[in-house]
């Protein structure tokens, strides 16, 4: 249902956000830079106005939702105040490092 619903948001949480991914790259940062780079742009703005439906769809409870929806390897927060602070910083890196 996930991929369905948000297919490109789903493949950077699993594919680039892994439990080793920090043995990829430095940071989240470094992280999202080579996901910008690898992807064409149209599917880089796409997962950006992902991460921006997901977050508006979520304004309670968007770390509980967020680990229900997509299990992520890595900690996004630990409140949803840090979590939409991650999501937003994501979808900003994302845009910016076309």
């Amino acid at each position: 249902m996930t991929s369905k619903i948000y297919p490109h948001l789903a493949q950077l949480l699993g594919a680039y956000f892994h439990q080793d991914c920090y043995m990829d790259g430095d940071d989240d940062a470094a992280i999202l830079a080579d996901f910008a780079a690898k992807k064409p742009a149209a599917y880089v703005a796409a997962t950006a106005r992902e991460i921006d439906a997901f977050v508006a769809a979520h304004p309670h409870g968007l770390l509980a939702a967020l680990n229900a929806t997509f299990q992520p390897d890595i900690i996004i927060g630990e409140t949803d105040v840090e979590a939409r602070a991650w999501m937003d910083a994501a979808a900003l890196a994302l845009l910016q490092g076309r």
